[in-house]
């Protein structure tokens, strides 16, 4: 990663401490990757779809976030001024399949260092009918910030206007500024 790419640049929590230490003693161990499988009625509209989660990943910083530890005293982590979201979309007939890359998926687990760390398979699976799988390493967010994350998802989708659009997010920075006065 070259400096012009870079954003900025801050420490970790103790809480990604942990989950970077447990990556890096089994980086193919699947702790910490999280995965939904979603359906989806309907027609889709791809390069929509796609805006969308990109429009996530410029919005919120720890969607462009790497983690960065070699030849350092400390961890880092490093947030890009832009990553896309990966995006795959496949066209599948049977079940298996589905099942089969959601398999792959979590085998494939994440590059805390170089991979984008929030993924999206976007399945075909009949005329009008697709399952999503919506994978992330859990060292960029929490169950609780993936609800945020859909809702928003789903909002800019449908076309409605975001409320919160008017307001700049509170940033992860802003924890890690506040976690290291305590």
């Amino acid at each position: 990663m070259r400096n012009q790419e870079i954003q900025d640049i801050y420490k970790l929590s103790p809480m990604q401490q942990g989950m970077l230490f447990h990556w890096l003693y089994d980086n193919h161990s699947p702790a910490y990757f999280v995965q939904n499988v979603y359906t989806i009625k309907g027609k889709i509209d791809l390069q929509c779809f796609e805006e969308c989660l990109n429009s996530l990943s410029q919005k919120y910083d720890a969607l462009r976030t790497s983690f960065v530890h070699e030849d350092l005293k400390e961890p880092l982590q490093v947030v890009l001024k832009s990553r896309k979201i990966e995006f795959l979309f496949i066209e599948a007939n049977a079940y298996t399949e589905v099942e089969y890359l959601r398999v792959k998926d979590v085998e494939r687990g994440f590059d805390l260092t170089n991979d984008s760390l929030m993924r999206v398979i976007l399945i075909k699976t009949g005329i009008d009918g697709y399952k999503m799988i919506w994978s992330f390493h859990h060292i960029i967010m929490d169950g609780w910030s993936l609800a945020i994350i859909i809702k928003e998802f789903v909002t800019m989708y449908s076309g409605e206007t975001l409320q919160a659009s008017r307001v700049e997010p509170l940033q992860y920075k802003s924890f890690i500024k506040w976690i290291e006065t305590r």
